[in-house]
């Protein structure tokens, strides 16, 4: 296996432009890249939208708690998984205005949404994927070995890529269903790296496919499944993010480094954060 060991390369001066506090502790971020806007959400159930200049766009409060939450890469559609778990989808607009409220599927654990916004993927505890459309009506299931924690839609492909407990990833591919608005995923890889993924990414083609792995660091992969190395930077990485193109990737440690590196590994600005 290639191992990239981070090397030093042509370093970047980024500097902070701008900062947001939130009402309450922040609990979590949605970045549509296609509109350039950022969905963040907080522990009061307060949810943001901002510019990337971190201009406020829109807020609101949700009455419920957000156990997940996803915007499209489009900025189209919101969807958010709120308490109670059997009564808790909502699809919201640009605006935050409410489109649909849905039954989610039982013991749902994280939603996701295609690129262009025409579809959702829910996973759930029961190691069902449940694939919605836009307008929270079922478009297929898919039935995985491990419940899966993670899934990316791959923006230039008919295809997502998942990871569940102790490392298990799997490719998924769709074709359209037979009927209309329907979808028939199916798996066409599968690998084990026997280590829990803290985050997993890929870039706009799904030529570079990054798991977060800790303290085997930044496991990658190609779209057809074959693992092509790792990064390391000396730290236990729980969150790795490429660039559309993939040539840059951006890293964060449990012990408080936040990294930019090239696709070759090369360390092109790292800095300590006052917590992780």
């Amino acid at each position: 296996m290639t191992e990239m060991t981070g090397r030093p390369s042509t370093r970047l001066e980024p500097s902070t432009t701008w900062t947001v506090v939130t009402d309450s502790p922040l609990k979590g971020l949605s970045f549509a890249r296609e509109a350039g806007t950022i969905l963040a959400w907080d522990e009061g159930n307060q949810l943001y939208l901002l510019n990337v200049q971190g201009e406020s766009l829109s807020f609101s409060r949700v009455p419920n708690k957000i156990n997940a939450a996803a915007i499209s890469d489009d900025g189209s559609l919101i969807a958010l998984l709120v308490e109670p778990e059997d009564s808790g989808l909502v699809l919201l607009n640009a605006d935050f205005d409410v489109e649909y409220e849905r039954a989610a599927p039982s013991e749902a654990t994280f939603v996701t949404i295609d690129p262009h916004g025409r579809y959702l993927a829910v996973g759930t505890r029961q190691s069902t994927l449940h694939f919605l459309n836009r307008y929270g009506r079922p478009a297929g299931s898919l039935e995985t070995m491990h419940s899966l924690s993670h899934l990316c839609f791959v923006p230039g492909r008919p295809m997502a890529v998942g990871a569940a407990a102790f490392g298990t990833m799997v490719g998924v591919a769709f074709e359209t269903g037979r009927t209309p608005g329907r979808l028939d995923p199916e798996i066409i890889w599968q690998d084990r790296l026997l280590s829990n993924v803290g985050r997993l990414a890929v870039d706009g083609e799904g030529g570079m496919i990054l798991a977060s792995c800790y303290t085997l660091g930044i496991q990658r992969f190609d779209l057809r499944g074959r693992n092509e190395g790792s990064y390391h930077l000396g730290g236990t990485v729980s969150h790795a993010v490429p660039d559309f193109p993939g040539r840059t990737i951006a890293a964060a440690t449990l012990e408080g480094e936040l990294a930019v590196i090239n696709s070759a590994g090369n360390v092109r600005w790292r800095t300590g954060l006052p917590r992780p």
